[in-house]
């Protein structure tokens, strides 16, 4: 059913489809069960997030077992202490207190069910999503293209379509204006997080930024107060665009130390 290995980009596309689609089975499976248990009172509501917990700890050893057997990317958490490093850290650390201000920890009480699941939906994705499309697509086109011209720009910007794609199949949002919002932050944010991971080599990074970035999105009522009178598409595109920007000066810094340590 896989593509061992996938040694061209229709195997990379292939694999995809098929993790995409066990993990909407995955999903619905347990949705479901979650609400035949409630309905016939086996469990209480207040422990459906027990089934979030179950969804993803299910879909990241899935996948962590599917990529060692089959696909076999090389998953990578290294520390490294250079210039470009330093300047992706200051980069991430910028990005957390963006991604973190205006949340208190009143906004994080996780007392009520609800505020419970949010958490698990900030977490959980950030684990999962980064090890599939970074750890593994994402690494995976690298190996496959990076020897051609644009090679290494063609595994950033397909990982990072797919990874839009993916939050747009199963929207939560019925706006065509909140879909168009998500498809440009999603794409942008893909960007930067492949180029993050490509010239660190560390996942971690990544993830943090992608959990941030979900506890903004789930839990923050307030931006920056120069942000404040911007509207919803605004912001997006400016963030956006801070992604994008973030993204070509972590490559120039990058390419500039290597051709300077190659002469």
């Amino acid at each position: 059913m896989f593509v061992k290995r996938a040694e061209t980009n229709k195997g990379v596309i292939k694999n995809y489809l098929i993790i995409f689609v066990l993990f909407i089975v995955l999903s619905l499976g347990l949705i479901f069960l979650d609400q035949f248990l409630i309905s016939e009172k086996i469990i209480q509501a207040k422990y459906s997030w027990l089934f979030i917990v179950l969804r993803y700890v299910i879909a990241i050893l899935g996948l962590l077992w599917i990529n060692r057997q089959i696909i076999k990317s090389r998953i990578t958490f290294a520390f490294k202490f250079d210039l470009i490093n330093g300047l992706v850290w200051l980069i991430v650390i910028a990005l957390i207190i963006y991604n973190l201000w205006g949340i208190t920890l009143g906004d994080l009480d996780l007392s009520t069910s609800n505020q419970e699941d949010n958490f698990l939906f900030c977490l959980g994705p950030a684990i999962f999503e980064e090890l599939w499309f970074r750890g593994i697509i994402f690494e995976r086109l690298t190996e496959i293209n990076y020897k051609k011209k644009y090679g290494l720009l063609f595994a950033i910007v397909f990982s990072s379509f797919l990874f839009m794609i993916s939050h747009v199949i199963i929207p939560d949002y019925t706006s065509p204006i909140a879909m168009l919002q998500q498809c440009i932050g999603a794409f942008c944010l893909g960007i930067l997080f492949a180029v993050i991971y490509f010239v660190t080599n560390n996942l971690g990074l990544t993830m943090l930024v992608h959990f941030t970035n979900n506890l903004n999105s789930y839990f923050s009522l307030t931006v920056l107060p120069l942000l404040n009178n911007l509207s919803d598409m605004q912001l997006i595109l400016i963030e956006s665009g801070i992604y994008l920007i973030f993204s070509v000066l972590i490559m120039s810094v990058y390419k500039k130390i290597n051709s300077k340590n190659r002469l």
